[in-house]
């Protein structure tokens, strides 16, 4: 499909392969898309765009592919070096969520935190399970805004996991207005079987 940038190709796995086979670099494809998420055809498409740390993991990338080629190191990780965008429902590492709005992109953002700095409380240390208690509680308030939207304009909500197996938990979460109980149901009912089909 030829744009304003040249040819692209079909999707990430394409990219990936060309980059593994030495048709192009990492690093090249990253200028590419960096170039194109800037230009004004994608103007108010992304809420924030990390070139400069997206650019730096792509020469790394590139560097790597290149050692790999010439040794039996193992292959790249599968998003090594490629350019994707990410809608801030959802909370990525040193990345602020914003719930894909800038009205609240300098309200309540918050970076994601590891997991383990989120540890329960153990029973064992009343000053420091309360220390423990009071994070959890203000890191989950804060994730919780989304569905505070819902609450606050009397709507209702389901969540639908959507996870693989054995992985971490992902939720899909449908809501509508006041008094539409039903409807909101049935809703997830056809979106339940979607994705059990497609799992």
């Amino acid at each position: 499909m030829p744009t304003l940038y040249g040819p692209t190709r079909a999707d990430l796995t394409a990219t990936r392969e060309a980059i593994v086979r030495g048709q192009t670099s990492a690093r090249a494809e990253m200028e590419k898309s960096i170039q194109i998420a800037d230009s004004a055809a994608c103007r108010n498409t992304f809420l924030h765009l990390d070139a400069q740390k997206a650019l730096v993991e792509a020469i790394e990338a590139t560097k790597t592919t290149q050692t790999a080629q010439n040794s039996t190191q193992p292959a790249l990780q599968p998003l090594a070096g490629l350019a994707i965008s990410v809608k801030d429902l959802f909370d990525i590492a040193g990345q602020p969520t914003r719930a894909g709005s800038k009205v609240l992109a300098n309200t309540v953002p918050i970076t994601a935190p590891a997991i383990s700095s989120l540890a329960p409380a153990s029973g064992l240390n009343t000053g420091q399970d309360a220390a423990l208690d009071a994070e959890f509680w203000r890191v989950n308030a804060l994730l919780l805004r989304n569905t505070s939207v819902v609450n606050l304009l009397d709507g209702c909500a389901i969540s639908l996991p959507c996870h693989a197996q054995d992985e971490l938990p992902v939720d899909l979460m449908l809501w509508h207005g006041a008094m539409h109980d039903n409807t909101l149901l049935q809703l997830a009912t056809c979106v339940e079987s979607a994705l059990a089909a497609s799992a």
